[in-house]
């Protein structure tokens, strides 16, 4: 689009992926990294909404969703905070990256 627009992560566990997660915008050059508990199993799924400001973990176990915004790590983030509020994707191609485990992202197109 061409305005500002809040992505969605959603990463699947694969069973065999890091306890840390890494949302990385190159192009601002800003991270987001969540220190989970423990890795994800096969079939969980931890979705990061910017627009919401929220990370929710559901085990595939249950189907139950948790809060884990706290587990984000303050010292490793910068893509969340007051400075980076007003830009969390920029206008045209986004370089994102999510190291951790497998993912998608969503935003939706936003013009002005």
């Amino acid at each position: 689009g061409t305005a500002p627009s809040e992505p969605t992560f959603t990463l699947t566990g694969t069973g065999s992926g890091s306890a840390t997660i890494v949302l990385n915008h190159s192009d601002l050059a800003r991270n987001l990294q969540v220190d989970l508990p423990a890795a994800m199993a096969s079939g969980d799924t931890l979705v990061v909404n910017f627009l919401q400001r929220t990370v929710v973990f559901t085990p595939v176990a249950t189907g139950v969703p948790h809060d884990y915004s706290g587990y984000i790590d303050w010292s490793q983030t910068d893509w969340w905070g007051e400075a980076a509020a007003a830009q969390s994707l920029v206008v045209g191609v986004n370089n994102l990256y999510v190291t951790g485990d497998g993912w998608q992202c969503d935003a939706l197109p936003a013009v002005w």
